[in-house]
């Protein structure tokens, strides 16, 4: 007697889309491939505040425009009740979070689309340079209420 077992079940391989499917498709291939070329370089282990450093530094080598630190207001039912800084905004199209963390959390997916929706910008990547990966995670306005598409790069992989 046949039984289904779905962990004997071959893997699918992942699909292939081209950058044309995504928002900024073109614009986030470039910054990924900074933050892979950082990672590349500097390996696991440091602060996030050197990553930055290093990916801004790749960012300009690319010539990628950038804002460090870009304060966004937050308001409250119309009342400002405070500011945050992204860390990273590329082309004032696309904000980068970085983070030197274990693994990129729900939490940091919770974030994020709270920074989209305070900034209005329509794009996000939140980058991890502490796994042996480079780990990235594109959240957009229109794909926050399914939590994101996960990426890695690393590999080449297309974002």
């Amino acid at each position: 007697m046949d039984t289904y077992s779905p962990e004997l079940q071959p893997s699918r391989p992942p699909v292939k889309r081209s950058l044309a499917t995504f928002l900024y498709g073109q614009l986030t291939s470039r910054i990924i491939g900074c933050a892979i070329e950082v990672h590349k370089e500097l390996g696991p282990g440091f602060l996030e505040s050197l990553y930055e450093e290093a990916f801004c530094a790749e960012l300009s080598r690319q010539n990628l425009a950038f804002l460090r630190q870009r304060p966004v207001r937050i308001c409250y039912k119309g009342l400002a009740i405070g500011t945050h800084r992204l860390d990273v905004v590329v082309e004032q199209k696309v904000i980068v979070e970085l983070k030197a963390v274990k693994a990129i959390d729900e939490v940091h997916l919770a974030v994020m689309i709270s920074y989209l929706k305070a900034s209005r910008y329509p794009l996000g990547l939140i980058v991890n340079f502490s796994a042996a990966k480079t780990q990235i995670r594109r959240l957009s306005r229109e794909l926050s209420q399914q939590q994101g598409e996960q990426e890695t790069g690393e590999q080449g992989d297309e974002p």
